[in-house]
This record gives structure tokens, C-alpha cells and sequence, in this order.
């Protein structure tokens, strides 16, 4: 459902235009000169919620995730050859129609062998291989994979550098306290924090879930003018992330939206229309409904929010907050939550 990437997309977007503003903030994004002709109901709606819990299984599968950047490795001095189950230390570069391609090389990558991390028929190639070797892998990409390369043929050159062994981590009262970045001090302690961080992410994607559910009915009973002055606003957006996502990989943004998406930078901008005005639509109504029920975020509140946050964020001063965090983005999230509490507070849990 397109909704359900809305509120993701959202949290991206700035109220541009609070500048010397004092509050109260009621625009999602003040930009926007489209409208609401009519409102949806948003009062006496319903929404599901699924009752959660946590089990033993899942705070030790978690636990093990987080443990795995922990991991340490030994070098394997007995043997040269690589086996199934060691832990080869490569550099490999990926080509496919003899062109390198996004994400395909890497440099010192620890790699399990027979763990499936790679795709088919690559860790089985390097069994076998001396250490200092360098040979070539062959495979083939699968149907599901990235449509970039999906079902294309593939050349990996690959050195193989070190085996080793993993060393297993140990979990103790000692490794909790000293070496995990959190306020616990034995294991008992520790599991139930994970326990307690599981069901607040549970409870959130709850809660995600039925604000989308809200606004689906609330936009389906809704009529926007919507101006196309701001879908290319949006998109000029969207397309400057794509910018930056492109330079952070060395690359244009042509070679970026074929690689990604397997379309021009025309076609990506184009697709991208039907998105960024859905993305309108929900801002519209949560600014309307702040508007209408008082929701806006006064300058006094955000001063206190942000004064609770400073040493969190490494900052001495609002205005050296606003400087490296930014107070549109902040208020944003406030004004978000204020009108999401809201709906929720006037609609019925199923």
C-alpha cells in the first residue's frame, strides 16, 4: 500500500520556512500552497492493534545478532587450502558484460564459507583455493535478485588473503559490563533489556501501522487542489537525495537511477510524481488537523524538548543544535507525534 511508505518518506521531509517564526508550528511543510477542499473524518475511527509478546527464542536470536559484531577471528597456521566452514579473508571485484557494477567489490571482506551470505555457487568456488591464490568466480545472478544484474552472468576476481577461524564470544556479567555500550551489569540484566527494546519495537511498528490504517480512511473520504508547483517541488527533492545517495557512491545519477532502479533519471522523476503526492495529501491532513484541534508545536515546547536533549546530541546550546541538527527536522517529529497521538486518542483499538 502506498500509504504505508508515506509516513517513512515523511520524516525525511522539513517544514521549511519556520525561519523567525515563534509558533505555534501547525504546516508539515509550509512550502505548500496546495489544499484540503474536504476533510475526512477523523474522529471515531478504528483501527487494528495486534497484542504482542516477546519470547525466550527471540531475545537470544537478537541477542546473537548483536553479539556478531563482536566477533573476532583467528588465523588458521595449519593448513593453506580453504575448507567449507572457515572464514576466508578476500578481495574480490564483480564485473558483469566486463563492467564492474555498484556494490560488487570489496576489499578484506570476511566471508563464512557455506554460510549463503554470497550468491549461489560462489563460497563453493573458493573451497579448495590456496591461501595468496587469485582465480576467477563464476556465477550467475538469480531472477530475484537486483533487476540491474538479475539472471546475468557474473566474473568475480578474487584474492584469497587468510583463513580463519571464528572465536566464539563468551556471554558473561564481565563482557556485559565492559564491553556492551548500555547501563547493564550482569547477563540477567541484559536480556531483559533486550526483552523490554523487542516489545518497544513490536509496539511501534503497532503503532505505525494503525496511523496508517487512520489516514487510509481519512484521505479516502478527502478531496485535495493539489498544485503542481509542489509535486515538483517534492520531486526536485527526491531527486536531490537521489544526488547525494549517487555521490556517496561515485557515481552520476544517470549510472545511479539504472543501477537502482533500471530507468533513466527522466523515467526515475517521473515515477517518483505519483509518490510525492501522496506524500502532499498526508502532510496536508496532519496540518489541518493540527490546525483545527490546537496540535501546533509552540516555541516554549520545543525549547524544552530539545534543552532535555542536548547532551545526547553533544551540544551546549540550542542554537549550536540547530546549527548541526537542524530545527525544522525536530519540529517536524514533534508536530508528527502530537497529531498521531491525537488520531489514536480519538479512535477505537480493535
Amino acid at each position: 500500500k502506498l500509504i504505508a511508505t508515506i509516513v517513512g518518506i515523511a520524516l525525511a521531509v522539513s517544514i521549511v520556512g519556520c525561519g523567525k517564526n515563534s509558533g505555534p508550528y501547525t504546516d508539515m511543510d509550509a512550502r505548500l500552497t496546495s489544499k484540503v477542499k474536504t476533510m475526512g473524518e477523523y474522529k471515531g475511527l478504528s483501527y487494528s492493534w495486534q497484542d504482542v509478546s516477546v519470547t525466550d527464542q527471540e531475545v537470544e536470536e537478537e541477542i546473537g545478532y548483536e553479539l556478531e559484531w563482536y566477533t573476532e577471528y583467528e588465523e588458521i597456521k595449519d593448513r593453506t587450502v580453504a575448507q567449507m566452514g572457515d572464514v576466508v579473508l578476500i578481495d574480490f571485484v564483480g564485473k558483469v558484460n566486463g563492467e564492474e557494477f555498484a556494490d560488487g567489490s570489496a576489499e578484506d571482506y570476511d566471508l563464512e564459507l557455506g554460510s549463503g551470505e554470497f550468491i549461489p555457487g560462489f563460497e563453493e568456488q573458493i573451497v579448495g583455493k590456496e591461501v595468496g591464490s587469485e582465480f576467477e568466480v563464476n556465477v550467475t545472478f538469480p531472477e530475484d535478485y537486483d533487476e540491474s544484474v538479475a539472471g546475468q552472468a557474473a566474473v568475480f576476481e578474487v584474492k584469497l588473503k587468510k583463513l580463519q577461524k571464528e572465536i566464539p564470544v563468551e556471554l558473561t556479567d564481565e563482557f556485559v559490563k565492559e564491553t556492551l555500550e548500555a547501563d547493564y551489569e550482569t547477563v540477567e540484566q541484559y536480556k531483559a533489556g533486550m526483552k523490554e527494546e523487542i516489545l518497544l519495537t513490536k509496539n511501534e511498528e503497532n503503532r505505525e501501522n494503525a496511523i496508517n490504517e487512520l489516514m487510509e480512511q481519512i484521505l479516502a473520504k478527502s478531496e485535495f487542489q493539489i498544485e503542481e508547483a509542489d509535486i515538483e517541488l517534492l520531486v526536485d527533492d527526491q531527486m536531490a537525495n537521489y544526488e547525494m545517495y549517487a555521490s556517496m557512491y561515485d557515481m552520476e545519477l544517470d549510472a545511479f537511477a539504472e543501477e537502482l532502479f533500471g530507468c533513466t533519471v527522466d523515467e526515475l522523476r517521473e515515477n517518483s510524481k505519483a509518490e510525492v503526492e501522496a506524500e502532499i495529501k498526508f502532510n496536508l491532513v496532519f496540518s489541518e488537523i493540527a490546525k483545527k484541534e490546537n496540535l501546533g508545536v509552540t516555541q516554549e515546547e520545543y525549547e524544552t524538548a530539545v534543552t532535555a536533549e542536548l547532551a545526547d546530541y553533544e551540544c551546549e546550546t540550542i542554537k549550536e543544535f540547530e546549527e548541526q541538527i537542524g530545527k525544522e527536522d525536530y519540529i517536524y517529529d514533534m508536530l508528527y507525534t502530537k497529531v498521531a497521538d491525537f488520531l489514536l486518542q480519538q479512535s477505537t483499538k480493535q
